[in-house]
Parts: structure tokens; C-alpha cells; sequence
């Protein structure tokens, strides 16, 4: 249920190292609400929810949203939208991880028109939260707290993804401490 919004009212720890904890491949419509989804092992390193496309369904997951919820992925990654469209995100939590958001995987992924909006990226050890970007991405009135060693941090792309698209309004990014910053 709702609470004050002082934290998530429901908490879901996962112990394991499969590739994803929450397998959500070619949902549609998926909601998922005032959830608190933490990894326990430091021997993670997949996905706490994957949106991903289904090899066998061969269809897209699209229309997800995912409100007011806590990402805290370990040493994983908090979401993956490789071959996904249109999700949603508004007012989440993602902290540490290696990411918070992975987009596209390769150069021959996609992942478009995605929003998100009053969330709060902190601490990500593997570099800017938000990885890979695709086409159509929307960031707005979101807070990006410093990455590993005090950086900043928001968005990067691999060698050959190209993101198109990309829009940052009334984002926040601050309290560095890296030298230079």
C-alpha cells in the first residue's frame, strides 16, 4: 500500500545470481508500485527487473511503469530495458549498483521512448546511472547524486550506440567531491 513517503511499503530482497531476478520479458502494461527490490548478494551482477524482449513471445515489453520504488541492485544493475518502448518511471529511487538503467545491450538493440521523471540516480559504481540510451528518452526534474569517487554522472554511452533523442529538463546534479568538478 501507500505510505508517507518516508519508504516503500513493500521490501523484496533476492539472494540469488541468476541473470535477472524479476523476469518481466514482453509485458505490456506491467505496473509496479511503492516496491522496495534489493539484491543481497555481493555475487549479483544481472538485472533486478528485465524488461526485456522474449526470444520465443517475440514481442516487446512496453507500457511499464514503475512508481515510487527503491531500486537497490548491489552489484547488479537496477533495470534493463534492452529491446523495450515505451516505460515509464516517476518518483523512483535507484541507489549504488553498477546501474541504475541499461538501455540498448549492442548496436543492434533498441530501447525507445523512455520517461523518467523526480527520480533520484545515487552512487553507481560502474559509471553514469543511466547506460546506453536509445532513441526517444525523456529525463526530467531528476536528481543525479555523485557516482564512485565523488564524479558526476548522468548518462554515458558505449563505443558505437548511438542515443538519439535524448532530452535532460530541470535535472539536478551536484555535490561532488572528484577533483576538477
Amino acid at each position: 500500500g501507500l505510505t508517507a513517503g518516508g519508504v516503500a511499503a513493500t521490501l523484496i530482497r533476492y539472494s540469488g545470481t541468476a541473470a535477472q531476478f524479476i523476469n518481466a520479458h514482453s509485458t505490456l502494461g506491467i505496473v509496479i508500485q511503492d516496491l522496495q527490490i534489493q539484491s543481497t548478494n555481493g555475487a549479483f551482477t544481472g538485472y533486478l527487473v528485465d524488461y526485456g524482449h522474449d526470444a520465443v513471445l517475440l514481442t516487446d515489453s512496453a507500457y511499464m511503469v514503475s512508481t515510487r520504488c527503491m531500486y537497490l541492485p548491489g552489484t547488479g544493475i537496477g533495470v534493463s530495458l534492452i529491446n523495450a518502448i515505451d516505460g515509464a518511471f516517476t518518483d523512483c529511487y535507484f541507489y549504488q549498483g553498477l546501474r541504475a538503467v541499461r538501455g540498448r545491450g549492442v548496436a543492434g538493440d533498441y530501447s525507445n521512448r523512455h520517461a523518467f521523471s523526480g527520480c533520484t540516480f545515487n552512487g553507481a559504481t560502474g559509471g553514469a546511472p543511466l547506460h546506453n540510451a536509445g532513441e526517444a528518452w525523456q529525463i526530467s526534474s531528476c536528481t543525479f547524486e555523485p557516482i564512485t569517487g565523488g564524479a558526476p554522472g548522468a548518462l554515458d554511452q558505449d563505443t558505437g550506440i548511438a542515443a538519439r533523442g535524448v532530452a535532460f529538463e530541470n535535472c539536478w546534479m551536484g555535490d561532488l567531491t572528484a577533483a576538477g568538478t
